[in-house]
């Protein structure tokens, strides 16, 4: 990658809930020289949670509340963030969306999925050049789990499109599975699909694909848990994200796999960000080290294309962490904070350097 590429963050945020009221949608501009800035935000209502880039280059952003909705957004040229003109916003079909993602189909069509997570289900909202429509599918899930608090009926948390194998899979912390989806069925508004099953009480909230297996962040049981896709089998023990006996306390959010073989957690119990070993032959994780978050809660992460730099969104301590990662070392340090409210999400735009 050229170094001196731009990258920009999208970073949504929790207008209800958290620390201070997220003052809306605003982008962070990591330049070459390793620069950041954090733009004006742009107010488009309650807690537009996360994001999504489309191949176009704009933005859809979800609404977590009970009437889900989504926000269609681009970057102006001073790279903040601007409503089209007219707004586009759209219903989900579900409550509380959490996450979404862009599929493209096979025909070449586009479609929103949000994993609607108090709402139990999964909605394809099909996009075009003529803009985002109402749902053409809502998949509507079922399932309980043993934690009765917070396993009472499905609750769908994530959405990851693998292009490679041509599936959609939605972990369901509520029902400890994952839905594994086909994009063709999905672009043909054919709700089927198959479960892959992880331990009763794992809770699993976010994965990350690597080949056939996945590696599943899950909140209830504080373990990162390998699983095979194909055969949708658990292939190795689970390994924790924290050091010592109190990782029932760790409460794991999100998961990103680096190119190095590094896996990084997010662990909002001791404000810290895991770092295991990922040995893709062995199928196997291991504990390799921790680094203070720069904050408190860290919801989300992402790293930029070099994978030198994490940007972190420390919900509770209302500020965005840069960190500098040495992925063949596996360590991280603390760049700098910098303040922003109830921060919930960091999502990538690679930019032009034209």
């Amino acid at each position: 990658m050229d170094r001196k590429q731009p990258e920009l963050f999208w970073i949504g945020g929790a207008t209800g809930w958290g620390g201070q009221a997220a003052p809306g949608v605003r982008t962070l501009t990591i330049s070459g020289d390793g620069g950041a800035r954090l733009s004006e935000p742009l107010s488009i209502g309650p807690n537009p949670m996360f994001a999504a880039v489309l191949p176009t280059g704009g933005v859809v952003v979800s609404h977590e509340v009970s009437d889900g909705f989504l926000t269609l957004l681009q970057a102006d040229e001073s790279l903040r963030p601007e409503a089209l003109s007219p707004p586009v916003t759209k219903k989900t079909g579900g409550s509380d969306p959490t996450s979404v993602a862009i599929v493209e189909f096979p025909s070449g069509g586009m479609a929103v999925l949000s994993a609607n997570y108090s709402g139990g289900s999964l909605s394809v909202n099909p996009l075009s050049d003529k803009g985002l429509a109402e749902p053409s599918l809502v998949v509507r899930y079922r399932g309980s789990g043993p934690v009765s608090d917070r396993q009472a009926s499905s609750h769908p948390h994530q959405v990851v499109v693998n292009r490679g194998s041509g599936e959609v899979f939605v972990p369901d912390l509520g029902a400890d599975v994952i839905h594994v989806h086909r994009i063709d069925d999905l672009e043909r508004n054919r709700p089927e699909h198959r479960d892959i099953h992880l331990p009763a009480g794992s809770g699993p909230r976010c994965l990350v694909v690597s080949n056939d297996c996945a590696l599943v962040a899950c909140e209830l049981d504080a373990l990162v848990h390998v699983i095979t896709l194909e055969r949708g089998e658990i292939v190795t023990d689970a390994s924790p994200s924290i050091k010592g006996d109190d990782a029932i306390q760790n409460f794991p959010s999100a998961i990103r796999l680096t190119s190095g073989g590094n896996v990084l957690v997010g662990n909002r119990g001791p404000d810290t960000i895991g770092v295991l070993a990922w040995d893709e032959n062995a199928q196997s994780l291991l504990y390799r080290s921790e680094f203070l978050c720069g904050g408190s809660h860290p919801r989300d992460f992402q790293l930029n294309t070099a994978e030198d730099v994490v940007v972190v969104a420390n919900l509770k301590s209302n500020d965005l962490a840069v960190l500098d990662l040495n992925d063949d070392e596996g360590t991280l340090k603390l760049r700098e904070t910098i303040p922003t409210g109830s921060p919930s999400c960091v999502v990538r735009q690679v930019l032009s350097n034209e």
